[in-house]
């Protein structure tokens, strides 16, 4: 009998990745299902205004995302994006990493 070593190979795992380079105004990123309403996220801009992040696979496959940004004084207008379908991306090369 002969054992040979053999590496673990990991099976993709499919998501969907949101980018968003923020305006320097917006203050808040929000995300939301838009058949349920349900919030998938809520981020408070960085430093650097870019944000990444890896949503459900039914995203990148149908329209139901909604995307929105404010800012905290309420000085501007809420900008609101409907129907977004995400990037189809492997969780586990995506690169997620803020700069």
């Amino acid at each position: 009998m002969k054992l040979t070593n053999r590496r673990a190979v990991n099976k993709p795992v499919l998501a969907g990745l949101l980018t968003v380079e923020m305006d320097a105004q917006a203050e808040m990123l929000f995300a939301l299902d838009r058949q349920s309403g349900e919030r998938l996220a809520h981020v408070v801009r960085p430093s650097q205004g870019l944000i990444k992040l890896i949503l459900p696979f039914r995203y990148t496959q149908s329209n139901e995302l909604i995307i929105g940004i404010v800012d905290g004084d309420r000085e501007f207008n809420a900008s609101v994006l409907d129907g977004v379908k995400l990037e189809l991306v492997d969780q586990n090369t995506a690169d997620t990493a803020q700069p």
